[in-house]
């Protein structure tokens, strides 16, 4: 039934652009179409959120039936979940909303993309020569092929989660990384010394081969030894 009044809908409640690294841009469009029995007026939109923008949009009158793109712009500007709200607004129908979600990654020495599965390690330790990482120190997953397919910056902590990233079945032409059953291998960067080391692992738990959604908690070292550990309990 036609609606008796000034009437709007949205193509997209929700949009989430995924995984992207930090100061790259990533666009999607919604569409918003007037369905009810006279003008929408005076049409406007405003974006609220860390990373998320749109082009100027003059405020306009949509007729009956017609529609309007929105090109929402995503440009993380920090690692970790950012949230954002795009909302139409006009004079006599109710603001839409639409929420918006997105995660940042930081990239340094090591380049790799994201893709739809990972395997998470948790590097409980870690040491250059036996000396302890520093910030800007850089910790790097390799797949067999030598297909960088996680790093992680060090900052202050002295642990860390990488996700290893699994290849996307979907780019046949582009290997991204890891398939089920494949061994990790693991890269230093020494920021002080601007190089890459080899990284010898020890795993403390968890599966020694890449597994979609995995879990595997480890220790590295530049060291031909391993660490000792001595269950306390």
């Amino acid at each position: 039934d036609l609606f008796i009044g000034p009437e709007m809908v949205v193509d997209a409640d929700n949009i989430d652009f995924g995984i992207t690294p930090v100061g790259e841009d990533r666009q999607a469009s919604v569409t918003f179409t007037s369905t009810g029995s006279i003008a929408i007026e005076n049409l406007e939109f405003a974006i609220e959120g860390d990373g998320y923008s749109i082009e100027n949009i003059d405020p306009q009158n949509l007729e009956v039936g017609d529609e309007v793109q929105v090109t929402i712009t995503r440009n993380a500007q920090n690692e970790g979940e950012e949230n954002g709200i795009l909302t139409a607004s006009s004079d006599e129908t109710d603001d839409l909303v639409v929420n918006l979600t997105g995660i940042g990654i930081l990239l340094g020495r090591f380049e790799y993309i994201p893709t739809e599965e990972s395997h998470v390690i948790r590097i409980s330790q870690a040491d250059i020569n036996g000396e302890r990482l520093v910030a800007g120190d850089e910790i790097a997953i390799l797949t067999p092929g030598g297909i960088t397919a996680g790093a992680v910056i060090v900052e202050n902590a002295q642990s860390w989660e990488l996700h290893a990233w699994g290849d996307d079945p979907e780019t046949e032409e582009v290997v991204e990384g890891f398939v089920e059953g494949e061994a990790f291998t693991f890269r230093f960067y020494d920021s002080e010394a601007d190089d890459e080391l080899p990284a010898n692992s020890t795993y403390r738990n968890g599966p020694e081969v890449w597994e979609v959604d995995g879990r595997t908690n480890i220790t590295l070292t530049t060291l031909d030894i391993h660490f000792n550990w001595i269950d306390t309990d």
